[in-house]
């Protein structure tokens, strides 16, 4: 009897290591955790914590079993101040056993049930917040966090990116983040809309440059896919604040673009703005589930 209670614990633990995103797609999530999941002023009292909202974060993610996660916001001053060894524990209580962290005040990182070559870790230089440049099952895969302070800071990151897939001629290619910024293929919907409210801090005061779309169309000059808005409608797009009314103040500043020799392995795309949202970030996860076939190129 003891030894059957040992093989049923040693299977469930293989069963939960081993935990299958869903079987007809490779998923791939992009997220803002915001602050390395310090909590907000705006949370109740019962979850303003720290561990709460990892362990909410956690939860989550065992829920969509992405194959691919690439996060915002790992910051190394604030939250759980992460080190690669703690996004490495993270990782491993959602089944990813493969993880890259760039080791910055406001840290991104990629975990993945896959292994990943790191190609560059490019810090600060040039960046607010870098850029992490992998490959992953034959994807080239790049996590940005763009410049929050205005379209003049922005605008040369987004120039760096956009050079650096056109000019490789990088094909199989995800860029994706928070870019802060608007696109035009939102701009109906941004009709009558301001500047973001909780950016009121002077160093912030042009932080969403009143529609300024040139940052997001340099993304779709080299030319990439703006992947979502083909699942999602212009209504429904927002990422952020998803802490707050969404319809009123919410709007896109999160994307995951994708090179065109992607477009027929897409299968399906979500901003997860829709539910009451248990976690603690003013951004909304996005997600991309892509074909399996595109494994097999």
């Amino acid at each position: 009897m003891k030894m059957k209670t040992l093989l049923m614990l040693f299977l469930l633990v293989v069963s939960v290591g081993l935990m299958a995103a869903p079987e007809d797609c490779l998923r791939i999530i992009s997220y803002n955790i915001r602050d390395g999941f310090d909590p907000r002023p705006s949370q109740t009292e019962a979850t303003r914590t720290t561990q709460g909202n990892y362990n909410n974060f956690v939860a989550f993610m065992k829920e969509q079993q992405p194959d691919i996660l690439c996060l915002q916001e790992l910051c190394m001053t604030q939250g759980i101040r992460f080190t690669e060894q703690k996004l490495k524990e993270l990782a491993a209580k959602y089944g990813h056993s493969y993880s890259v962290f760039l080791p910055i005040a406001y840290g991104l990182g990629v975990t993945s049930r896959y292994p990943i070559e790191v190609v560059e870790k490019h810090p600060q230089g040039g960046f607010a917040h870098g850029y992490l440049y992998v490959k992953i099952c034959g994807l080239n895969v790049i996590v940005t966090h763009l410049a929050p302070q205005g379209y003049p800071r922005r605008q040369p990151e987004a120039d760096m990116l956009a050079s650096l897939v056109r000019d490789k001629g990088l094909k199989r290619c995800l860029v994706m983040g928070d870019f802060n910024a608007r696109s035009p293929y939102d701009a109906e919907v941004l009709k009558g809309k301001g500047i973001k409210p909780d950016m009121k801090e002077a160093k912030y005061a042009d932080a969403l440059d009143k529609n300024d779309y040139s940052v997001v169309a340099k993304f779709l000059a080299v030319p990439m896919v703006d992947t979502l808005r083909l699942y999602v409608p212009a209504e429904k797009r927002m990422t952020c604040p998803a802490h707050k009314d969404l319809g009123k103040n919410g709007e896109r500043i999160d994307y995951i673009m994708a090179t065109p020799d992607l477009l027929p392995y897409l299968k399906a795309g979500r901003i997860w703005n829709d539910v009451p949202f248990r976690m603690n970030s003013d951004h909304a996860p996005q997600q991309l589930d892509l074909k399996l076939e595109v494994l097999g190129r």
